[in-house]
């Protein structure tokens, strides 16, 4: 059984087409000592899914939405809600954190729940 993730925050490039504009996905988990952050890279969690390693969901109008894999039509994979139509429109309205801040693949205790990204 997959474990659910929820995302909380996504690194972005804007300059690249839409499609391509997430980088990674970054979110908290309860942990034994506090809250863990979590970060994968886009295509890990493309990899991830399509595996049923992990499934992820985002906050959209107040409920939860589950993430889909879903390809452009020159083969591009990407990550969408399902609530979305053709681009991931609910993965870029989250709270983006700087380069930074993002660190794909890590996994770390929290000290602090942020409640906003620093910018």
């Amino acid at each position: 059984m997959p474990l659910a993730l929820i995302v909380h925050n996504v690194s972005v490039d804007p300059l690249l087409p839409v499609h391509q504009r997430v980088k990674s996905l970054h979110g908290l988990m309860p942990g034994r000592e506090g809250p863990l952050e979590w970060s994968h890279s886009h295509e890990a969690a493309i990899e991830y899914a399509e595996n049923k390693l992990f499934v992820y969901y985002v906050r959209h109008s107040g409920l939860m939405s589950l993430l889909v894999v879903a390809q452009t039509a020159d083969g591009h994979k990407f990550l969408k809600a399902r609530c979305d139509a053709e681009q991931p429109d609910t993965l870029l309205a989250l709270p983006w954190l700087n380069s930074a801040n993002a660190r794909p693949g890590t996994v770390s205790k929290v000290s602090s729940v942020r409640t906003s990204p620093e910018n």
